[in-house]
């Protein structure tokens, strides 16, 4: 660990704003950052959580594996009345042939264009393709850009949920 981080934990911290627990040093030195922490503390910092929720969710992935094994053998668990956990299974549909697709929808539709877009989904378009082929006017006609600030770095089959009846009345 750098020595900019060891001072960023031996710094008094307020106490978190979720209280103690097995993560509260994690939490310590995230509210002790300032804009005065050197770049490295931060970015080591944040590896740190990265790395906690890294394994949080393999062994998250390991307790549901097991959930859904135990489910399959037992039945739901029942947290408490009308709130349990059930498997389910996720279903996934692709299109195996878009050439043959696109005719027989069109063929389906008699050739009306309309109705053909009306089976399309939101974005069916690539929008990167169309870019390339496309005039700037017409590109800019007919796609809509936005940005939006994202910090960036560095197979499911059976799925598990919590089912609370009090919601489905």
């Amino acid at each position: 660990m750098s020595e900019d981080f060891q001072d960023v934990e031996d710094q008094p911290s307020p106490p978190p704003a979720a209280g103690g627990g097995l993560l509260a040093p994690v939490e310590f030195a995230v509210v002790a950052l300032s804009e005065d922490t050197p770049a490295e503390a931060v970015l080591e910092v944040y590896d740190r959580c990265r790395f906690y929720l890294a394994e949080i969710k393999r062994i998250q992935k390991l307790c549901e594996a097991f959930m859904i094994e135990k489910i399959k053998h037992d039945g739901p668990l029942e947290v408490r009345e009308g709130v349990k956990y059930v498997v389910t299974t996720d279903k996934t549909t692709k299109c195996v042939d878009l050439p043959g697709t696109v005719e027989a929808l069109m063929g389906a539709v008699d050739g009306d264009f309309s109705r053909f877009c009306g089976v399309l989904s939101a974005n069916a378009i690539k929008t990167e393709a169309a870019r390339k082929v496309l005039s700037i006017d017409q590109y800019e006609q007919f796609f809509k850009v936005t940005f939006k600030d994202k910090l960036e770095g560095g197979e499911k089959a059976d799925k598990l949920i919590k089912v609370d009846d009090f919601w489905r009345k």
